[in-house]
C-alpha cells in the first residue's frame, strides 16, 4: 500500500476492515458447521454418514460459496468505491504534475498488483503520446511511445473507442517481445471532459484479478484523467502567472488591478516604488486615497465610465500624491467581468508624465518666441515632444501637406509618414538618445534626413528634414525642433536618373530584337553560375540552341519575316523554360540557356517543351514555308561534362552540331555524342553491310554525274547522305532496291506528265533519298510482321519530316528537294502526314512520288504481307484516286503502265557500271 497523505482522513487501507471481517466469519462459520455434525447424530439420531454428508459436505460447500462469493463481491464494490477516491485524494494533495504521475504508477502497482505500469500523456502541440512515468520497466526500454509502435492496434482501439480493453499478453503483439504470455494487459484511456488526455497500460499475472475488472478500471481512468489534467493546468497556470508577474515587473510603468470597490488587489514593483510603500501595505487599500484632492472626483467618474461603457479607457490624466511630491500620471484601463457578466474590477496601467508636462510648458514658452518667425517662413517649422507627437507646426503645412496646423498638432509621427521613412526616423532618434547618455556630447548638433510624408489627399511628398533637440537650462532634451523642405522635384529627377541608368544597363546586356540577354551577358552569367555551383555543390546545364533551316526561310521570306520568326522562337524559349532558367540570344539564329539545378535529362525535357511550343505556334501561322522550322539543341552538364565556361560551351556546341546533322538526336548530351554520330554507323553492322555503306556514296555520285547533276557531286556531305540512305535500306530488309525503283518510276511518270527536265531531275534525285529518315526507326518496328501499334506507327511517320531536315542540314544543293521528301506521304483528301496538306497544296512532285512509292511497295514483299500482283496493285490505285492519290497522277501512271514495253528505262549504263565496280572493289578488300 502507498503511504497515506496527511491531508485527508482516509484509513491506511480501505479494505482492511473487510479483510478482518472475512477472517472472523471463517473462524465462526466453519467451526459452527463442524459442531452440527455430532449434534445431529447425538440429539436427532441421524446416522454419522448422513450427518457428515448433510452438514459436513453440504454445509461446508454452502458456507464456502456464501463466504467467498459474498466477500468477493463486497471487495469488488469496496474497490470500485474507494480506489478512485483514494487516488483522487492522494493526487490532489500533490502540487507537481511529474510527482503526481510517479505517485500514480506506484500506487497502481500496490493497489492492483500490477507488475508493470506505463503512463503516457498527450502533447498539446501535436497530439502524440509521451511516456511520463513507468514502474517495473526502465524508461529506455519503452521505445517510441509517441507513435505507439509496440502498443499496436489494441492501444489505439482503446483510445479511439474510449473504453478499457483487457487482453492476454500472448495475443498478437499486445506487449513487447519476451513478455510472459500468462500475464494480462489492460489498456485504460484517461479521459478529461470527454477528451482522451492519456493512456495507462497495466501488466500483471493471472492472479492480478483487478486488471481484468473493467468496471474498476473505468472510474480509475476517469479520475486519473481529470485529476492529472487539472493538476497539469494548475501548474501551467501557476507558471504563467509567475511569468506575468515577472513581466509586469520589467516595465517602468505602473501595472495594477482594482476590485469592484476600487481597492488595490495587484501592484507591480514599479507601482510600489512610485507610491513608496511595500506591496503588503498597499494591497486592500482604496486606490483613490493617493489621488490629488482636486482630482478625486474626476478619478471616481473615470472609473465609473469605464465600468459603464465596458471598454478600454485611454489617456485619462490626474495627479497622484507620492513621496516625491505631486506627480502627473496618464492612465489606461479596461473593466473586468466574470462569466456571468458581473463587474469584478478594472485593470489599469499608468505612466508618469510629469517631465513631459514640464517639457510641454517649456515648449509653450519657446513657441511664443518663434511663432512669428515660423508663421512667415516658406519651409515647414515644427516641434515635437520626446514621444514624437507634434506640439507645433507652422502654417506652411497647409501648402506642403494640405492640412491645417490644428489638424496636425497632437498627431503622432507614425500617422504622418510612410512606414519606410518612419523606420529611418525612429532609428535615428534612438541613436541620438543614446548619444545623450554620454558625458561629452555636442548639444548643438543636428541631423539631416529625407522622409516621405502623407498629404491630406492621400498622395505623398518628399521632404528634407533638419532636426535638433530642444533643451532645458541643464541641456537635457525636452523635445525636437525641425525644419522640413519640399524636395519632391529633386527626388523625381533622381528617380528618373536612376531609372535611365538602370535602363541603359539593361540595354547593354539585352538583345534589342528578342529582349533576351545577349552574348556578352551569357558569359558573365555562366561564370557566376560556375562560382555559385562550386560554392554550394550543385550542378547546372548549358543548352545551346539553333533554328533548323532558318537561313533558307530568311532568304526566301525576307529579313522582316526572319526577324519575326526569331522573336517567335525567343518567346517560345522564354515560356518553355522554368522560372529559374535564364535565356540568351547567342547570335544570329543561335540561342542559349543556363538551367540551374538541372541535369541532362531535365534539360532535354525543357528542349522538348520548347519545340512543342514552336510547333504549335507554327501550326497557328499556317505557313508552309515555316513548317520545317524547329530547334536543335546541345546540352553540357556541370560538372559532369566540363568545369570551365569554354569547355561547357564547346561541348554544348558539338552536341548542337551533331543534333543538327541527326535531327532525331536533338538535345543530345556531350557524353552521348560519340555513340550517336555518323562514323559509328559502320561499326554497328556486319562486314558485308559495312561494304555497302562505304560504296553507297560512290554509286550515288556516279548516278548523279550521268544525270548531269555535277553540282550535287561536289557536295562535301553527299557521302554522309548516301551512307544514311544505304543504312535505311539495311535496317528494313524488305525494301532492298525500293529507293532506286521508285526513282526510276517517278522520273518516267514526270516525263509522261510533261514536266521540264530540271523538275524531272529533281524528282529523280529526291526519290533516291526519300526514305533516309527511316535510319532513325528501329529495325524491330521496320521488320515487325504484324500490325504496328499507335506509338510504333507514330515513330514511322516521323521519317518523312526527319529525312527532309537531314537533307537541309547536310547538303545545301539538296535543300530545294526537301519539300518533295517531306510531303510524299500526304493524302489528296488531307488525311496524310506530316502536315495534313490536301489537293494541290501538296507539291506535284510529292504527289507523283506518292503514287509510285505505294505502287512499288504493293508489288514487292513486306514483313507484314506478301507482294500483290500488278493487276491487284492497279486496282488499289484506282480505288485510292481522289482520296489518297491525285486522280490526274493516277491516270497518267496507269497510262504509263499500259505503254508497250517492260519497266521504265534504267539509268545510264555508266552509273550502273560504276556501282558494280565499286561493289567489286569492296568485296575484294574484304577477301584480302
Amino acid at each position: 500500500m502507498p503511504e497515506r497523505s496527511d491531508n485527508y482522513p482516509f484509513p491506511r487501507d480501505p479494505l482492511d476492515a473487510m479483510r478482518v471481517l472475512k477472517r472472523w466469519t471463517r473462524l465462526i462459520v466453519y467451526p459452527a458447521v463442524t459442531l452440527l455434525i455430532p449434534l445431529d447424530h447425538l440429539l436427532l439420531g441421524s446416522p454419522w454418514l448422513s450427518a457428515i454428508i448433510s452438514h459436513g459436505v453440504g454445509g461446508y460447500l454452502v458456507a464456502t460459496l456464501g463466504i467467498e462469493f459474498g466477500f468477493w463481491y463486497g471487495f469488488k464494490i469496496r474497490k470500485e468505491a474507494s480506489y478512485p477516491t483514494m487516488l483522487a485524494m492522494e493526487l490532489g494533495a500533490t502540487g507537481d504534475f511529474a510527482q503526481a504521475c510517479e505517485r500514480t504508477v506506484w500506487m497502481l502497482t500496490e493497489l492492483l498488483d500490477a507488475e508493470k505500469v506505463v503512463l503516457a500523456w498527450r502533447n498539446d502541440e501535436n497530439g502524440s503520446l509521451t511516456t511520463v512515468a513507468t514502474h517495473g520497466i526502465p524508461p529506455e526500454d519503452v521505445p517510441l511511445p509517441a507513435s505507439l509502435s509496440w502498443w499496436q492496434q489494441t492501444a489505439r482501439q482503446a483510445m479511439d473507442e474510449r473504453r478499457v480493453i483487457v487482453a492476454s499478453a500472448g495475443q498478437g503483439r499486445a506487449w513487447q517481445p519476451g513478455s510472459d504470455e500468462r500475464s494480462w494487459v489492460a489498456y485504460v484511456p484517461l479521459l478529461s471532459l470527454d477528451q482522451v488526455v492519456g493512456l495507462l497500460i497495466l501488466v500483471g499475472g493471472r492472479k492480478a484479478s483487478d486488471l481484468r475488472d473493467k468496471i474498476l478500471l473505468t472510474p480509475i481512468g476517469l479520475i486519473l484523467g481529470l485529476t492529472l489534467e487539472n493538476l497539469r493546468h494548475t501548474v501551467e497556470l501557476r507558471r504563467r502567472t509567475d511569468e506575468y508577474v515577472a513581466t509586469t515587473n520589467l516595465t517602468g510603468d505602473i501595472i495594477a488591478r482594482l476590485d469592484k470597490h476600487g481597492r488595490w488587489v495587484f501592484l507591480n514593483d514599479a507601482a510600489c516604488q512610485f507610491y513608496g510603500k511595500p506591496r503588503e501595505e498597499l494591497l486592500g487599500t482604496d486606490s483613490r486615497v493617493a489621488a490629488h484632492p482636486e482630482d478625486a472626483e474626476a478619478t471616481t467618474q473615470a472609473i465609473r465610465e469605464t465600468r459603464t461603457r465596458k471598454k478600454l479607457t485611454t489617456g485619462f490624466v490626474n495627479r497622484q500624491i507620492t513621496p516625491m511630491g505631486s506627480r502627473v500620471v496618464e492612465w489606461n484601463g479596461y473593466p473586468i467581468f466574470d462569466e456571468e457578466g458581473q463587474y469584478v474590477g478594472i485593470q489599469i496601467t499608468g505612466r508618469d508624465i510629469s517631465e513631459r508636462e514640464q517639457m510641454e510648458q517649456a515648449l509653450r514658452e519657446s513657441e511664443t518666441r518663434y511663432r512669428l518667425l515660423a508663421e512667415n517662413a516658406s519651409d515647414l517649422i515644427w516641434t515635437m515632444d520626446l514621444n514624437l507627437r507634434y506640439t507645433y507646426v507652422s502654417p506652411s503645412v497647409k501648402r506642403m501637406r494640405g492640412y491645417s496646423p490644428e489638424e496636425v498638432i497632437g498627431a503622432r509621427l507614425s500617422e504622418t509618414m510612410t512606414p519606410a521613412s518612419l523606420e529611418v526616423i525612429r532609428k535615428t532618434f534612438a541613436e541620438e538618445m543614446a548619444l545623450e547618455e554620454r558625458e561629452e556630447k555636442d548639444t548643438l548638433r543636428s541631423r539631416t534626413l529625407e522622409a516621405e510624408m502623407y498629404r491630406k489627399d492621400g498622395s505623398t511628398v518628399w521632404t528634407e528634414i533638419i532636426v535638433t533637440f530642444l533643451r532645458d537650462k541643464d541641456d537635457r532634451p525636452l523635445g525636437l525642433l525641425g525644419v522640413s523642405r519640399d524636395i519632391s522635384e529633386r527626388k523625381q529627377v533622381e528617380k528618373e536618373r536612376a531609372s535611365l541608368h538602370a535602363e541603359l544597363e539593361l540595354r547593354a546586356i539585352t538583345d534589342s530584337l528578342t529582349d533576351l540577354y545577349n552574348h556578352a551577358h551569357f558569359y558573365q552569367r555562366l561564370a557566376e553560375e560556375i562560382e555559385r555551383s562550386n560554392r554550394y555543390g550543385h550542378g547546372f546545364a548549358v543548352v545551346m540552341m539553333d533554328i533548323d533551316a532558318f537561313k533558307q526561310y530568311n532568304d526566301s521570306r525576307g529579313h522582316q519575316a526572319g526577324d519575326k520568326m526569331l522573336r517567335l522562337v525567343a518567346d517560345c524559349i522564354r515560356s518553355g523554360l522554368r522560372r529559374s532558367d535564364i535565356p540568351f540570344r547567342y547570335g544570329g539564329d543561335e540561342f542559349a540557356a543556363i538551367l540551374p539545378n538541372a541535369d541532362s535529362s531535365r534539360a532535354q525535357a525543357v528542349v522538348n517543351r520548347i519545340n512543342k511550343r514552336i510547333t504549335a505556334k507554327l501550326k497557328e501561322m499556317n505557313n508552309p514555308a515555316a513548317a520545317w522550322l524547329s530547334v536543335s539543341a546541345g546540352v553540357a552538364s556541370f560538372p559532369q561534362d566540363a568545369t570551365t565556361a569554354d569547355e561547357l560551351v564547346r561541348i554544348a556546341d558539338d552536341a548542337l552540331y551533331n543534333a543538327k546533322r541527326l535531327a532525331w538526336a536533338r538535345g543530345m548530351t556531350g557524353q552521348e555524342q560519340a555513340a550517336q554520330w555518323l562514323p559509328a554507323l559502320p561499326s554497328l553492322v556486319d562486314d558485308a553491310q559495312s561494304a555497302m555503306l562505304s560504296t553507297a556514296a560512290n554509286s550515288l555520285a556516279a548516278v548523279l554525274h550521268d544525270l548531269g547533276a555535277a553540282d550535287l557531286v561536289a557536295e562535301p556531305n553527299l557521302r554522309a547522305m548516301a551512307t544514311l540512305g544505304a543504312a535505311s535500306e539495311l535496317k528494313d530488309r524488305h525494301i532492298g532496291g525500293h529507293q532506286e525503283r521508285t526513282s526510276l518510276w517517278a522520273a518516267a511518270l514526270a516525263e509522261r506528265m510533261g514536266l521540264p527536265r530540271e523538275r524531272v531531275l529533281d524528282i529523280r534525285i529526291a526519290s533516291l533519298l526519300h526514305d533516309i529518315g527511316k535510319v532513325s526507326v528501329s529495325e524491330g518496328i521496320l521488320n515487325k510482321p504484324g500490325k504496328l501499334t499507335e506509338d510504333e506507327f507514330a515513330k514511322v511517320k516521323q521519317h518523312a519530316p526527319l529525312g527532309a531536315t537531314m537533307m537541309i542540314s547536310e547538303a545545301e544543293a539538296l535543300q530545294q528537294l526537301a519539300t518533295i521528301v517531306r510531303h510524299h506521304h500526304e493524302r489528296f483528301d488531307g488525311k496524310g502526314y506530316p502536315d495534313g496538306l490536301a489537293g494541290e497544296d501538296i507539291p506535284l512532285a510529292a504527289r507523283i512520288m506518292s503514287v509510285v512509292d505505294v505502287f512499288d511497295a504493293m508489288t514487292h514483299d513486306r514483313s507484314y504481307r506478301k507482294a500483290l500482283s500488278r493487276e491487284e496493285a492497279i486496282a488499289e490505285l484506282e480505288r485510292g484516286a481522289g482520296t489518297q492519290f491525285d486522280p490526274a497522277v493516277v491516270e497518267a501512271f496507269l497510262a504509263l503502265l499500259k505503254r508497250p514495253g517492260q519497266e521504265p528505262v534504267a539509268p545510264p549504263q555508266a552509273a550502273r557500271k560504276a556501282r558494280h565496280l565499286a561493289t567489286a572493289k569492296a568485296a575484294g578488300r574484304k577477301k584480302g
